[in-house]
């Protein structure tokens, strides 16, 4: 337990992601509001009606436009929340979802500061006793757009119900997802429990 504890805050401390300057920022609190609105919106979402299409005997389906009674996947809904706060704040807030593990290509880790995000939220996840009741530590830094300054938050988004457990062991069996991973050298498979990771919330926000 206690070497476990001190492995969890070298992670966390001696992380360059980690600056208490940078977290002191007010975009900071900014994206960690956000991304909790976008946690809650996805277990509701999941819960009240993903579960309840289910068990009528539709639910959520990639390409639910094209079929009576379906509805959106729950990550299909939080990328439509994210480019309609993105169009109604004249791109001052941008989000995605990413991981190691993509089913969508827009959805892969592209570059070095999206793959050092997935490791340093990954160490934490290993180094943790209870992965359900954990505090995560977002990955944050400075990135620029086109001149002007961005903040970028990156954190966890976890499997918080067995139903996406399931979804996403289904997308493991699906033979284009797993070539796709591989033409981009993403060998191995993901640990698919209830409350680990599954992908990362990437929010950016415009610094004033």
């Amino acid at each position: 337990m206690k070497q476990e504890l001190i492995l969890l805050l070298l992670v966390v401390f001696l992380s360059p992601a980690y600056s208490q300057e940078m977290d002191d920022l007010p975009e900071v609190r900014i994206a960690d509001a956000i991304k909790d609105i976008l946690i809650s919106t996805r277990k509701v979402y999941t819960s009240e009606v993903s579960n309840k299409l289910f068990e009528d005997g539709t639910g959520s389906i990639k390409d639910y436009a094209h079929y009576k009674g379906f509805a959106p996947l729950p990550a299909q809904l939080i990328k439509e929340i994210g480019k309609e706060l993105n169009r109604e704040s004249q791109n001052e807030i941008i989000i995605h979802l990413k991981s190691k593990y993509f089913v969508n290509e827009e959805s892969r880790l592209v570059d070095s500061q999206e793959r050092a995000g997935w490791t340093f939220l990954m160490e934490q996840q290993n180094a943790a006793t209870n992965v359900k009741e954990m505090r995560w530590q977002p990955y944050l830094y400075i990135s620029d757009k086109n001149g002007v300054d961005y903040l970028t938050y990156m954190s966890a988004d976890t499997a918080t119900s067995e139903q996406c457990v399931s979804c996403h062991e289904v997308q493991e069996l699906n033979a284009s997802v797993q070539y796709a991973r591989k033409q981009h050298g993403i060998m191995d498979k993901p640990v698919l429990k209830r409350w680990h990771m599954i992908g990362i919330y990437k929010i950016e926000i415009k610094l004033k």
